[in-house]
């Protein structure tokens, strides 16, 4: 191979590299960046898990649940059916 023409193939290289390294660097950027905003998305997922699980607990909550007092209760809400009381057993009359 004539000199002229390895010396031009030899430059050639060298700018390919560079270029490499070039993008190599923009796409650890970018991949870190992304890695930031996953963090910061996961961070923000668990705080709002926590609220839903905060606001289902409290929706759950009445005044027989509850320290609160009975006015607070939902009016519109239909309160569960309390244990039904067995009958008392009689002696049977001899």
């Amino acid at each position: 191979m004539p000199p002229a023409e390895l010396s031009s193939l030899r430059a050639r290289v060298a700018e390919l590299e560079a270029e490499n390294a070039r993008l190599r660097e923009a796409a650890a950027a970018e991949l870190a960046a992304r890695d930031a905003q996953l963090a910061a998305a996961q961070a923000r997922l668990a705080v709002l898990a926590a609220q839903v699980e905060e606001l289902r607990r409290s929706l759950g909550k009445d005044s027989s649940t509850s320290s609160k007092p009975p006015s607070s209760d939902n009016p519109y809400k239909k309160k569960p059916p309390g244990p039904v009381a067995a009958a008392p057993v009689r002696a049977k009359a001899r």
